[in-house]
C-alpha cells in the first residue's frame, strides 16, 4: 500500500487540469506572437524591396529624356462612296437622292435615303434645309444639298 500513489480527488484534478490550461494557453500566446514576428519581418523585407525599387526608380526618370509628342489625331473619316445629286419630298417626309461618288452615274444607280438609311458606314442623320447630315461612327459629314 505504501507503494500506491495516492488516490486521486476531484479538486486535485480540477487544479491540474486548471494549471495545464494556463499552460497551454502561455505556449499559444507565446506561438502566436512568434508567428505575428515572422509575419512583422516579412512585412519589413516587402518594403524595404519596395523601397529600394521606389529608389531605383526615381534615378532612373531623370535619364529619360522628355519627347515632345504630337496629340493625337483623330482618324481620318471614310470618304463619302457617294454624292448628293437632290432632295425631294416623299409621303410628306424629305429625302436625299445620291449617286456613285465616281463618274457619270445611270438613273438605275440612284438611291433615295430617308433619315436613317445607311450607304456602306455612312448613316443619313438629318436633313436640315439645304444639307445632308451623314455619320460614320464617331465621324460626322454635312453635304449641301444641290
Amino acid at each position: 500500500m505504501q507503494q500506491r500513489p495516492a488516490a486521486v480527488t476531484v479538486a486535485g484534478l480540477q487544479d491540474t487540469r486548471q494549471a495545464l490550461e494556463a499552460r497551454i494557453a502561455q505556449v499559444e500566446q507565446t506561438l502566436g506572437d512568434h508567428a505575428a514576428a515572422d509575419d512583422l519581418q516579412a512585412l519589413r523585407a516587402e518594403v524595404e524591396q519596395i523601397k529600394t525599387l521606389q529608389r531605383t526608380t526615381r534615378t532612373a526618370a531623370p535619364a529619360q529624356s522628355h519627347t515632345k509628342r504630337k496629340p493625337a489625331t483623330r482618324p481620318e473619316p471614310p470618304p463619302l462612296p457617294f454624292r448628293v445629286v437632290g432632295a425631294e419630298l416623299r409621303a410628306g417626309q424629305r429625302s436625299v437622292s445620291v449617286a456613285p461618288s465616281a463618274g457619270n452615274f445611270n438613273p438605275d444607280q440612284v438611291q433615295v435615303l430617308l433619315p436613317g438609311d445607311a450607304v456602306g458606314p455612312w448613316r443619313l442623320q438629318a436633313i436640315e434645309g439645304n444639307t445632308a447630315v451623314f455619320q460614320a461612327g464617331s465621324h460626322t459629314r454635312r453635304v449641301a444639298i444641290p
